[in-house]
């Protein structure tokens, strides 16, 4: 059964869009954009709702899925221990384990987690949990409804370029995953398949400016992993995505960091088929991010989710209510006609018997 996910990977400065239509044999872009937003735009809710209506006037969105990112910057994460297995328990207590540490109330964040390996105890579980303020979501969902989209999930930039990249990796490998915007940047920690540490920072635009920063944090991060309990030794490779590396000197950064440095390309290294005039616009800097959230929604793979969409049966009804009504139309004839020929054949019966009794 084919099927059509699009991916929104919406920034401060930019939303690309990536549309996949996945079949049991493949799954192949079927169209790409990216849309700038200007520096100087006053209200970034407007921004992205005019953005988004650009993505919707030259793309076929018509029974297409959604999953979304927003910028990294706007999350907070956290890595606890809980005395806890069991998810329910763990999500009731996550926000009174990370209010303290929060400049919000609890009440004024959606927060998610995910389950990491490696407990030292039994009845322990790790966790890295993920924190967003309701305003800033409501925000983005009210920029999606302005194109009737209501996403299957919502999750924060650059954490699925992640994962992909993680799931592809050996899983002794400790990766440093750097996604970096114009105006913000990024770090994910990848041991074990799976992303063990989140951190997100703001940058400033001016690119050897950028480059300064964004080496600081990747230092101070990696000074910090030998530091925390249950964490790999230092990564010795970083993988690079996002286009705010334009303009940076990236060898220069590499042997500052003494991290071999080299950027991502998720359409070739997942073997994701593209159409032949879409190659010219394709931006692996720009649109990994969206083609990340696609892939994630066709496998249906779980992670960081701040938005469960509408109940699945009634999205199904709604895309199908022409097929579903025929069908209905369909089936009431043929019972019309069964009950029918029951009725039919009875009379003909008591008439048969009448004879044979006269």
């Amino acid at each position: 059964m084919s099927r059509k996910v699009l991916g929104l990977d919406i920034r401060l400065d930019r939303v690309s869009a990536v549309l996949v239509k996945s079949s049991l044999r493949e799954s192949r872009i079927a169209a790409c954009l990216t849309v700038p937003i200007p520096e100087t735009a006053p209200d970034p809710a407007g921004a992205w709702r005019a953005a988004l209506e650009a993505v919707a006037g030259k793309m076929d969105l018509a029974g297409a899925d959604c999953a979304v990112s927003m910028p990294a910057v706007f999350f907070s994460t956290r890595t606890l221990r809980v005395p806890f297995v069991n998810a329910k328990k763990i999500r009731m207590v996550l926000p009174f384990e990370m209010e303290p540490s929060l400049p919000f109330q609890a009440d004024d964040l959606a927060i998610d987690f995910s389950l990491l390996p490696g407990a030292s105890r039994p009845d322990e579980t790790e966790v890295l949990a993920v924190a967003v303020e309701k305003a800033r979501l409501a925000a983005v969902l009210d920029a999606l409804a302005g194109i009737a989209i209501d996403p299957e999930r919502v999750t924060l930039s650059g954490l699925w370029s992640a994962a992909w990249i993680g799931r592809n990796a050996a899983p002794e490998d400790a990766l440093l995953c750097l996604d970096v915007s114009q105006t913000f940047g990024a770090l994910f920690l990848v041991a074990s398949n799976a992303v063990r540490l989140i951190r997100s920072f703001p940058l400033p635009t001016d690119p050897p400016a950028r480059a300064r920063a964004v080496q600081s944090h990747v230092r101070t991060t990696l000074g910090a992993i030998g530091e925390i309990e249950g964490l790999p030794q230092e990564p010795s490779e970083g993988i690079l995505t996002g286009d705010g590396w334009e303009g940076m000197d990236i060898d220069a950064l590499s042997s500052s960091l003494k991290l071999a440095l080299s950027p991502a390309d998720l359409r070739a290294s997942l073997n994701v088929h593209i159409e032949d005039d879409l190659l010219p616009a394709w931006d692996a800097a720009c649109m990994d991010g969206a083609l990340a959230l696609a892939l994630a929604e066709i496998e249906g793979v779980e992670c960081l989710n701040f938005h469960r969409g509408q109940f699945p049966g009634k999205k199904i009804v709604s895309r199908y209510r022409s097929p579903l009504i025929r069908t209905g139309a369909l089936a009431a004839v043929v019972l019309l006609l069964m009950f029918a020929s029951v009725i039919i054949q009875s009379y003909l019966q008591q008439r048969r018997l009448a004879e044979l009794a006269q």
